[in-house]
């Protein structure tokens, strides 16, 4: 699995605790690449979701960026 770094993408701080990822993991099953963001804070309650990737690195920051209205 590899990290695309926060600096390029501009990532949000997470909502429930406010750490900031370092980066969009990519990874790959087969031959289709999927992008996620994950806190990275170990006490936070949020984690990865094995159902949830993007098919690029843009879609998945911009999930993570949205916040309920």
């Amino acid at each position: 699995m590899e990290q695309e770094g926060r600096g390029m993408i501009g990532l949000k701080p997470c909502p429930f605790c406010g750490v900031v990822p370092d980066g969009v993991e990519r990874y790959n099953i087969g031959e289709t690449t999927y992008f996620f963001v994950v806190c990275e804070n170990i006490s936070c309650k949020v984690g990865p979701d094995a159902d949830c990737g993007y098919r690029s690195l843009e879609e998945a920051a911009d999930a993570w960026n949205t916040r309920a209205e």
